[in-house]
């Protein structure tokens, strides 16, 4: 079974777009953490983020869930800037731009965290007694 919605993309890279999208945000992590803001990793890990992007939009989650996927979308954007901001870091530095790329990958890992958190529960079937 796959984890990708139905008619979304695969990247290709993996057996289906969880084990990929997963690659995407530890390309985030390192990237922010080591500075180093372009290559073939950091275009690799956009593209992941457009496809993984794609899909989320595809989805219409059921009401429980709808925050989840919220934030799951939020995440997704800051990510993709922190991405692009500190690509344009390459051409010009500027400490703020840098404040601002890192700000917003932290920002998608704040954001990727409660997303985690809230769907735990929100997955549980509630009990009846």
């Amino acid at each position: 079974m796959s984890a990708v919605a139905p008619g979304a993309p695969n990247d290709g890279d993996a057996p289906d777009g969880v084990a990929s999208r997963v690659v995407a945000w530890r390309i985030l992590r390192r990237v922010n953490r080591d500075g180093a803001w372009t290559g073939p990793a950091v275009d690799r890990a956009l593209r992941r983020f457009a496809a993984l992007d794609r899909s989320l939009n595809a989805l219409r989650p059921v009401a429980e869930l709808r925050e989840v996927h919220a934030l799951l979308q939020s995440a997704l954007q800051m990510a993709r800037q922190g991405l692009l901001l500190g690509q344009r870091l390459t051409v010009a530095a500027n400490s703020a731009i840098g404040r601002n790329a890192s700000a917003a990958v932290a920002g998608a890992e704040l954001l990727l965290a409660q997303a985690r958190t809230d769907l735990v529960p929100a997955l549980n079937p509630r009990r009846v007694r």
